[in-house]
C-alpha cells in the first residue's frame, strides 16, 4: 500500500533590506552637550518653563542651548491651532499660569542675554487671547533686565484688535508675526488662520508705533517661485521686503521678511530672522 505524502513548499525568502542611506551632514543632529547646554536645561526645568525648541522638536536645539540661548514659549504647551508644519501639541489647553511671566523674566535675567526672543501657542479659547500674560512677561523682563532687547513672536489674535493693543504694549523692541506662506496655501498650511487677517494685524502693529515690526514667510511648501512673486507684491502692510536665501546641498531655505516702514530707511533690521522651520 502506497502512502501519499504532502508536498511542502519552501518558505519564500525575503529579499535583503536595502542599505540605509547615510543622512547628509545638514540633516544630522549633534548630541547636545557642554556646560552652557546643561545650564539652560537646568534653568528651564527649575523654572518650569516651556520652549519652542523642545515643543517644536527643533533639530537646532542642541546648538542653540549649547550657546546659552533659548526661545521661551509662554501660555502653556498646548495650542488651539493645528498648523500642518508644526510639532506643538494641538488641543484644548487646561492651564493658564499667571505666575509664568515672573518666571520667564527671572530666567532671562539669569541667562544674561542681550536679546531675548519669546513666542507662544495660540489661545483662541481665552477672551483676550492671552494678551495680559504677554504684556506682563515683557514688563517683568524689562524690570529685571532693562538692557536686554526683547523680540515677541506673537500669534494671530483672530481680529481681536483690543487684545492686540494689550499684547504689544509691554515695551518690546521687536514684534514679529509668522505668516508662513501665501494665501493660496493657507488652507493646507494654516487652516485656522486667514492671510488677509494676518496682514491686517501687521498693519495695525505698525500703526501702533512699533519701532521694528516684521512678518516671517517660510517659502518651503513647494510653490517657491509663486510664493516669492506673490509675497513680493503685497503692499497691504505698508512694508519693505527682504529676501534671505541660503542654498546648502539640495536644501533651499527662503526667508521673506516684511519690515515696517518705521524701521530706519535703508538699514537692515538686525533681528529680522531669528529662526527657521524645517
Amino acid at each position: 500500500m502506497l502512502l501519499s505524502l504532502p508536498i511542502i513548499q519552501p518558505e519564500p525568502v525575503a529579499p535583503p533590506a536595502p542599505a540605509r542611506a547615510r543622512k547628509p551632514d545638514w540633516l544630522r543632529v549633534k548630541l547636545p552637550i557642554g556646560p552652557d547646554y546643561a545650564a539652560v536645561r537646568k534653568l528651564v526645568d527649575e523654572h518650569k518653563l516651556h520652549t519652542i525648541c523642545e515643543s517644536g522638536n527643533c533639530p537646532n536645539m542642541g546648538e542653540c542651548w549649547g550657546a546659552g540661548t533659548a526661545t521661551f514659549m509662554i501660555l502653556g504647551n498646548v495650542c488651539t491651532r493645528s498648523c500642518s508644519f508644526c510639532a506643538v501639541a494641538t488641543g484644548r489647553p487646561s492651564e493658564l499660569d499667571l505666575d509664568e511671566p515672573r518666571r520667564v523674566a527671572e530666567a532671562i535675567s539669569l541667562m544674561k542675554v542681550k536679546h531675548a526672543v519669546i513666542t507662544s501657542v495660540n489661545r483662541d479659547e481665552l477672551k483676550d487671547r492671552g494678551a495680559s500674560v504677554w504684556r506682563d512677561t515683557v514688563v517683568f523682563t524689562k524690570e529685571l533686565s532693562p538692557e536686554t532687547t526683547i523680540e515677541t513672536l506673537i500669534p494671530d489674535v483672530k481680529a481681536n484688535w483690543a487684545a492686540l493693543e494689550v499684547m504689544i504694549s509691554g515695551g518690546q523692541e521687536v514684534i514679529s508675526h509668522n505668516m508662513e506662506t501665501v494665501g493660496s496655501l493657507y488652507r493646507l498650511v494654516r487652516p485656522q488662520a486667514k492671510y488677509d487677517r494676518s496682514l491686517e494685524q501687521i498693519r495695525r502693529t505698525k500703526l501702533a508705533g512699533c519701532v521694528h515690526a516684521a512678518a516671517h514667510f517660510y517659502a518651503a511648501f513647494g510653490h517657491v517661485g509663486a510664493t516669492l512673486g506673490v509675497a513680493a507684491r503685497q503692499p497691504k502692510a505698508g512694508a519693505r521686503l527682504q529676501h534671505h536665501v541660503q542654498v546648502e546641498e539640495r536644501r533651499v531655505r527662503f526667508y521673506l521678511v516684511f519690515q515696517a516702514e518705521s524701521v530706519a530707511r535703508n538699514q537692515p533690521h538686525p533681528h529680522a530672522v531669528v529662526g527657521e522651520n524645517g
